[in-house]
């Protein structure tokens, strides 16, 4: 009876391998595993039951019981090893964990006769560890293999971008456009290169022509949005940012984006309503909490606050970023004895994390500790040389401290990586300190152009025109920053005292008497320059 019942059983097995591979082919991977699991009640041991609910189980997104089912079947059975080192090494870099994703990889290589699509993936795991020359010596040699591949073409032009190898990355996406014309990877990679080298109308155009071919291309949405933001352009990021997340409830970034704009516009209600959402659907996005706590504080609803450092301290994190969030916390509340003490701590169980070092840094800023400060972003320069943040601040440090040529180098960096708004002003007031007056216009142009709404920037460039001798251009500027800013008194000042060089004395007279109103203790001699400005006007009369 039991080799009966044995022949009855491999019946049996064999007619649910066909019915779970015919599910499996129709991508119905429920069902597909509940046969799987069925066969695998009659022989546990069953080599394609474990294979096919090893593959269930990762179009599933159940990643760990994926990988144990793989490894499982990558022990006994060696033919199968190569496509099951793929599958792996995807479930490795979905779990970011990318060093177990690289050994994967080596494996699949060695195995396999794709050796194309092995190389793309190591080149695609290098790349997201930041090892771009790494990435590139792979990807090209994917392309050895497969020179027309397009997705290691796309990969290639990231790489030659993040690289700044921008006439290399500008020839490839150009390239990958005449050959795929409605590839929307192509042309958003396009804007975002546009967008690195300052040219946001292409940027914009290019954005706009990868929504034409993709319209809920969530990253696209994402960067026009970004790019609409660098440009003060809130209402449309906005309608960007909240198609992207409609889109894709997963997208951390799209409302940070969101939460930042409402904060540049001092809605911080609104920013308080995205974070709810943005927690409702990540609770495990600690960095969220804090944020949210932040803002009440501000807004001074201190039950909120302690809700929510309640509910973080009941969270299971890792104790140094715990540590973190609290020293970010007591910062925010100007606590700053406290917020160093903190992140002293979060330091020395992490010494490798550059946020924490950033922080540290900001703090020992505020403590006018400047050499340490200077320190710590160089620190964080050390870690990730991308950060513009961190120049710019060595360089206000070292503004601070009169170095002026090692300023100018770090506000450079910063300029350099992204156009970074604070660091063009900044360096074209220092110029303008040493007298380079056209390197100070280039720079307060370019800052322009990121915030055309910014009243003191037209200021700023109508100070330097004054010094080029271009009157016409500083009254110019002036009066775009008195439509901005009708209140700002230096500018009006300036503006009446060139009214006076070109004995626009009604026009001089209007500026002082407007100061007047706004400031009576503004200056001393403005009522001698109203005196004056009349008594030019009765004479003329």
């Amino acid at each position: 009876m039991g080799f009966i019942k044995k022949i009855f059983h491999k019946k049996e097995i064999h007619e649910l391998l066909d019915s779970a591979a015919e599910l499996l082919v129709k991508e119905e991977y429920n069902l597909a595993a509940e046969k799987f699991n069925h066969i695998l009640d009659y022989d546990t041991k069953n080599i394609k039951g474990i294979y096919g609910r090893g593959i269930c189980e990762y179009y599933l997104g159940n990643y760990e019981e994926a990988k144990n089912d793989l490894l499982t079947v990558s022990k006994t059975e060696p033919n199968h090893s190569a496509h099951i080192y793929y599958y792996l090494c995807n479930i490795s870099l979905i779990q970011r964990e990318l060093d177990e994703a690289d050994s994967f990889i080596d494996k699949f290589i060695e195995l396999s006769k794709e050796k194309s699509e092995g190389y793309f993936l190591k080149s695609e795991v290098k790349f997201i560890q930041r090892k771009y020359q790494q990435a590139l010596n792979f990807c090209e040699k994917s392309l050895e293999y497969v020179p027309g591949s397009y997705d290691s073409l796309i990969l290639l032009a990231r790489i030659q971008i993040a690289l700044e190898l921008y006439s290399e990355a500008e020839g490839t996406l150009i390239n990958i456009i005449e050959k795929n014309p409605e590839s929307a990877e192509a042309y958003n990679l396009l804007g975002y290169f546009n967008f690195k080298q300052n040219n946001y109308t292409d940027a914009e155009s290019n954005f706009n022509k990868a929504l034409e071919q993709y319209p809920d291309y969530t990253l696209a949405l994402y960067n026009r949005a970004y790019l609409r933001y660098n440009q003060d352009k809130y209402e449309s990021a906005l309608v960007d940012l909240d198609k992207a997340y409609r889109l894709d409830e997963s997208l951390i970034k799209v409302k940070l984006l969101e939460i930042e704009i409402f904060k540049s516009q001092r809605q911080y209600e609104k920013a308080v309503q995205s974070l709810n959402e943005l927690i409702d659907n990540k609770p495990e996005y600690i960095d969220a909490y804090f944020m949210r706590a932040s803002l009440n504080t501000s807004l001074g609803n201190i039950e909120d606050v302690q809700k929510d450092l309640s509910e973080l301290t009941e969270k299971e994190i890792d104790n140094e970023k715990y540590l973190y969030i609290l020293s970010l916390f007591e910062f925010e509340n100007n606590n700053l004895a406290e917020a160093y003490n903190f992140i002293q701590k979060a330091i020395k169980l992490n010494d490798g994390n550059e946020k924490f070092y950033f922080l540290n840094g900001i703090i020992n800023f505020k403590l006018e500790n400047y050499d340490s400060a200077a320190d710590q972003f160089t620190k964080v320069i050390e870690l990730n040389k991308e950060e513009p943040r961190a120049y710019f601040l060595r360089g206000l440090i070292k503004e601070r401290q009169k170095d002026i040529p090692a300023a100018i180098d770090d506000f450079s960096n910063a300029i350099v990586i992204n156009n970074f708004y604070y660091a063009l002003v900044h360096r074209s007031m220092l110029n303008f300190q040493l007298e380079n007056y056209k390197l100070a216009l280039g720079d307060i142009n370019d800052a322009i152009e990121v915030k055309p709404k910014n009243g003191k920037l037209y200021y700023l460039r109508a100070n330097i025109y004054r010094k080029l001798n271009d009157n016409r251009e500083a009254l110019l500027n002036l009066e775009k920053t008195i439509e901005i800013e009708n209140d700002f008194t230096d500018a009006l000042a300036l503006h009446g005292y060139l009214d006076l060089e070109i004995q626009n004395y009604e026009s001089a007279l209007r500026d002082f008497n407007k100061i007047v109103e706004l400031d009576k203790n503004y200056n001393k001699d403005i009522n001698q320059l109203i005196e004056y400005a009349s008594n030019k006007i009765g004479n003329e009369i």
